[in-house]
């Protein structure tokens, strides 16, 4: 069970200034470790003796084997009922794992295109898109399932991808064979570009792309300003506003803060309303520059990698199934930043154009309350508002 519609405001910003980190957690597969972290944090807030016994009446130390075990039991509750909440409310993360690593030429340390899917890219659809199928269809007839497993099929993909390869015309190896080294050439004079500080404007970019570099953007941010901060002595925050693949292209905003004071809090900790009275405004802003039919390029469909959890698409009225171009989603799992602590990113992201999300190609979603457009040339595209914690529980 999700925790309660009553939660008070405070527990609904303390809850949604993690999914973040929860949702990074995830990708690592570290989400138990998170998760007792997490939950020591939530306690030092809210002291579970208070929802077992009440504020001021906890029973004398050491507790008796009674309490202790009543203690427990309420503990391993209200961890399950937190990760509970953080699953609800990040449905996205099962379109980002998959695509937390695409091969994207940003940066020191981020590999090219290899040949399998290179030739994935150019081929998939013609080639191997039909064996795949089949092969699901006959794995679900013969287990008597309706889906496959997300890693599973995901294998498939990449075992058939490979044995078409090898099995390939002279020619056609030729012509991925000249990409690859093309795409190599590219990956390296954006590297010694960015090496540099050299801002480069790819055409074509994907949503994962840019999914990645929103992932990457806080340690990237870090970097940069890290120095100034310390040349300077002076803090920083940063507001990074636009459209979020992994939330079907929906405006949103991350944060990121430096300097923390004698508790350990940061900007956004401290500062009342600092959603509404500082983020709100610059996704706002942001929803202006960005168009409904750029939020709708940047989304990532939760079909595109054919995983698609336990209501697979294939077959469904949503209709066939799109099935992953190798491109995006290499098995090859790169190292990448961990988390920044938790004193650095407050602010998760902060969806204003929920209805673009509900209509778009993200998960639906509630709407906490309606409002006008107020800065000239936004566009139209039905009410919207900026989604709360609370409006997303589920009981």
């Amino acid at each position: 069970m999700a925790p309660p519609r009553k939660t008070i405001p405070e527990q609904t910003t303390w809850l949604n200034d993690r999914i973040p980190a929860f949702r990074q957690a995830q990708r690592e597969s570290e989400t138990s470790p998170w998760a007792l972290l997490m939950c020591q944090d939530w306690y030092e807030e809210w002291p579970i003796e208070n929802e077992i016994w009440g504020r001021g009446n906890w029973p004398p130390l050491p507790l008796s084997p009674e309490d202790k075990e009543k203690k427990e039991n309420a503990c391993a509750a209200k961890q399950k009922q937190l990760i509970t909440w953080f699953r609800n409310n990040s449905k996205s993360t099962r379109v980002q794992k998959s695509e937390s690593t695409p091969a994207v030429p940003k940066g020191k340390g981020k590999r090219a295109l290899q040949e399998i899917e290179i030739y994935s890219k150019l081929y998939y659809k013609a080639k191997v898109r039909s064996t795949v199928d089949e092969e699901l269809t006959n794995l679900k007839a013969v287990r008597n399932v309706t889906s496959i497993d997300p890693p599973e099929r995901l294998k498939i993909v990449r075992e058939q991808t490979k044995t078409s390869l090898q099995q390939e015309s002279e020619e056609v190896k030729k012509r991925v064979a000249e990409a690859y080294a093309e795409e190599k050439e590219r990956t390296r004079a954006l590297a010694l570009a960015y090496k540099k500080g050299i801002v480069v404007e790819e055409e074509g970019r994907t949503p994962q792309q840019y999914q990645h570099a929103i992932d990457t953007a806080p340690g990237d941010i870090r970097k940069a300003l890290d120095p100034i901060a310390a040349a300077s002595g002076c803090i920083y925050t940063v507001v990074l506003s636009g459209p979020m693949p992994v939330d079907g292209g929906a405006i949103g905003s991350l944060s990121v803060h430096s300097g923390t004071t004698v508790t350990g809090r940061n900007f956004a900790e401290v500062t009342p309303h600092y959603r509404e009275e500082f983020v709100r405004p610059h996704v706002r802003f942001a929803k202006g520059i960005f168009p409904a039919d750029v939020r709708q390029q940047r989304a990532l469909p939760p079909t595109s990698t054919g995983l698609c959890g336990s209501d697979e698409a294939e077959g469904s009225a949503r209709g066939p199934s799109t099935t992953p171009d190798m491109s995006q989603t290499s098995s090859v799992v790169e190292s990448r930043e961990r988390t920044p602590d938790a004193h650095v990113i407050a602010t998760p992201s902060v969806i204003l154009d929920a209805r673009d999300k509900q209509t778009g190609l993200g998960s639906s979603s509630p709407l906490d309350e309606d409002e006008e457009e107020c800065t000239p040339g936004f566009s139209q595209v039905g009410e919207h508002g900026e989604l709360d914690a609370a409006s997303l529980v589920q009981d």
